[in-house]
C-alpha cells in the first residue's frame, strides 16, 4: 500500500476498527495494522478477503495529526483531505463552498469553485434550476418531469434504477421472526402500481435485493410477485388469520416519494389484514433507530457498488453487526465469498446467497428508483453512481 503519510492509513484502519465505528463493517477481519516504513502498511487479516480492494474505497484516510490536535468534533466540522476540492466555508444549514485543490494529483480539469446548498423543497429547487441560480439540481419532482424535457435552459439527466431501496423487517421481533410472515409481506404488495402510479414511471420494479445488472444477481431466482390470496394463506399459517398490526418507521422526503409510497403501500398491506401504523422521523433518528434495530419496519437504500459485499455488509445482514437479523446460512455465504478468491467460484456463492436473501425475505423489496437530476444546459454532467454508503449516493462528473 503506497502512500506519503502510512500512519494516516494505520490511523484509519484502527479508527474503522473500533466497536463504536459505523465502519466497523468493514474491518472485521482485519486484525493487525502495522506501518513498516514510509511507504509501507501491511493489513494482516484473520482470514482471505476477497474484496479487499473494494474495502479500500469505503475507507477514506484521515489525516492523523489533524484528527488528534483539533479533536473529533472540531474535524467533523472542517475536515481536511487530498481529493479535488478542499473546505473553504460551511454555514450549516445554508451552503458549503469548496474550491479546487491544486495539490490534487489527479485531473484538475475540474470548476474553480463548487458551493453546495440544501433546498428543502423540490419546487424551489426547480425554480432555482431554470432561472441558472444553480447549475445541478438532486432529486427533481417526477410531476416537473415532462415539462422540464422541453425547457430551454435547464435538461434531465437521469439515472435509471440505481438506488434500491429497501424496507427492513426486524426478524428478531414478532411478528417478523417468522418467515411466513414476511413472505406474505412482499407477495401483498404490487410493485407494478407503485412504480407505475406513485412514480410515474421513474423507477424499476425489484422483487429481490440485487439491481439485476450487478454482479452477484442470479436470474434463476424468482422473486416475488403480487399474490394477495397467498399474503393471506401465509399471514393464517403463521397464526395471523385475522391480520397483524405493524409500525413502520419512514422518512418524508429524503427518497423519491417516500411518504406517497409508503401511504400505498400500507394500503396495499390492509387489504390482506395488516394494519399499518406509519411513524415518520427525523432522518438522523429514523437511521439510528434503524442502527439500533429499535423498528419494526424501516427504510434504506442501496446504490450500485462494484462488490455484492459492500451492498450486503452496508445492509447489515451480517450477524456480528447486526441488530435485526439473524442467519447462520446467510453469515456463512457472507464469509465464504469474502474468503473465496476465485472469481467464477465467488459469484455462485454471491448468486446462492442472493436465493436464500430472496427465500428468507428479510426485507420488503418493492423498488429501484431513478435519480433525476437536473443540469443547465450549458453544463458538461452526467451523473455516474458508483457508491452507495448509509442510504446515499454518491456521483462524480466522468468524461464521454
Amino acid at each position: 500500500m503506497m502512500g506519503r503519510y502510512p500512519q494516516d492509513v494505520k490511523f484509519t484502519f484502527d479508527a474503522a476498527a473500533d466497536a463504536k465505528s459505523v465502519r466497523r463493517n468493514y474491518t472485521i477481519n482485519i486484525v493487525k495494522t502495522e506501518v513498516i516504513d514510509k511507504y509501507t502498511v501491511i493489513v494482516t487479516s484473520d482470514k482471505p478477503i476477497a474484496n479487499m480492494v473494494s474495502i479500500l474505497s469505503a475507507l477514506f484516510i484521515l489525516p492523523k495529526a489533524t484528527y488528534e490536535r483539533v479533536g473529533e468534533d472540531a474535524f467533523g466540522k472542517a475536515p481536511v483531505g487530498t481529493g479535488r476540492y478542499k473546505l473553504i466555508q460551511w454555514e450549516r444549514g445554508q451552503r458549503i463552498v469548496m474550491e479546487s485543490n491544486d495539490a490534487f494529483w489527479g485531473n484538475k480539469d475540474q470548476p474553480k469553485r463548487l458551493i453546495v446548498r440544501p433546498i428543502a423543497e423540490p419546487t424551489t429547487r426547480l425554480a432555482e434550476l431554470r432561472t441558472g441560480r444553480a447549475q445541478v439540481v438532486k432529486g427533481l419532482p417526477v410531476e416537473a418531469i415532462p415539462e422540464l424535457e422541453k425547457d430551454p435552459v435547464a435538461k434531465i439527466a437521469p439515472a435509471k434504477g440505481i438506488r434500491q431501496i429497501y424496507y427492513p423487517l426486524n426478524t428478531l421481533r414478532k411478528p417478523f421472526n417468522d418467515v411466513r410472515v414476511r413472505r406474505a409481506l412482499n407477495y401483498a404488495v404490487d410493485r407494478e402500481a407503485i412504480v407505475k402510479y406513485v412514480l410515474d414511471g421513474r423507477g424499476e420494479i425489484r422483487t429481490g435485493p440485487m439491481n439485476p445488472r450487478a454482479w452477484g444477481f442470479d436470474p434463476k431466482t424468482q422473486g416475488y410477485s403480487y399474490n394477495p390470496e397467498m399474503a393471506k394463506k401465509l399471514l393464517a399459517e403463521a397464526g395471523y388469520p385475522n391480520g397483524l398490526e405493524m409500525t413502520w418507521n419512514m422518512t418524508r422526503g429524503t427518497y423519491l416519494k417516500d411518504a406517497e409510497i409508503a401511504e400505498a403501500v400500507a394500503n396495499q398491506l390492509g387489504k390482506v389484514g395488516v394494519r399499518v401504523k406509519l411513524n415518520f422521523l427525523e432522518r438522523g433518528t429514523l437511521f439510528q433507530k434503524y442502527y439500533d434495530g429499535d423498528f419494526d419496519a424501516s427504510i434504506t437504500a442501496w446504490s450500485l457498488t462494484a462488490d455484492p459485499d459492500n451492498l450486503y455488509t452496508g445492509l447489515r445482514i451480517y450477524s456480528p453487526a447486526s441488530k435485526w437479523y439473524r442467519n447462520p446460512e446467510v453469515d456463512k455465504l457472507l464469509e465464504k465469498g469474502r474468503e473465496t478468491v476465485d472469481t467464477a467460484q465467488r459469484l455462485k456463492v454471491y448468486q446462492q446467497l442472493y436465493d436464500v436473501l430472496v427465500q428468507d425475505a428479510p426485507w420488503l423489496m418493492i423498488h429501484a428508483q431513478d435519480e433525476n437530476y437536473g443540469v443547465n444546459r450549458k453544463v458538461d454532467w452526467k451523473p455516474y453512481p458508483f457508491l452507495g454508503i448509509g442510504g446515499n449516493t454518491y456521483f462524480t462528473p466522468m468524461p464521454e
